[in-house]
């Protein structure tokens, strides 16, 4: 467990680095594709919240209840929609909600546990172990879209 909260405390932290002096004009700068920085934020949000829900229906051997169909851009899409414009207090409040809700599962989760397997709905078979270390590489890539943005 330790090696999965060593990286998901590391992703963060980078990204927190990253964001820390930007202010709201920052956040509205263009960055991946159709996206403003302050909406790949937001992402990471509503996209932690998911991973976590796909963490949870693995473990409790539920995953039945995930969807078989599923369109992933359509999905963000309705996620941003549902989250509105956070603002940068109120972005970095969510992020470290999700974060925290994160690392408490985690904590509470055995080796049995992290190593149950399931179909994830956008990346197929994996383990809830795996699950954690995307959020960790998601986090990073969508870091890097940041600092293009930013021009680091």
């Amino acid at each position: 467990m330790q090696p999965l909260l060593d990286r998901l405390n590391k992703s963060r932290a980078r990204l927190l680095a990253a964001i820390e002096s930007l202010t709201e004009g920052d956040l509205d700068r263009p960055a991946a594709g159709d996206w403003t920085i302050r909406q790949i934020l937001s992402h990471l949000v509503a996209s932690e919240e998911d991973h976590r829900r796909v963490i949870e229906v693995i473990v409790r051997g539920e995953t039945e209840r995930l969807p078989r169909e599923f369109v992933l851009d359509a999905h963000n899409a309705r996620r941003l929609a549902e989250l509105g414009r956070l603002e940068r207090d109120a972005l970095l409040a969510a992020l470290a909600a999700q974060r925290a809700q994160t690392v408490k599962l985690l904590e509470s989760l055995d080796e049995a546990a992290l190593e149950r397997r399931g179909p994830h709905p956008a990346l197929g078979e994996m383990s809830a172990a795996d699950i954690f270390r995307i959020m960790a590489v998601h986090e990073g890539r969508h870091l890097r879209d940041i600092e293009a943005a930013l021009g680091r």
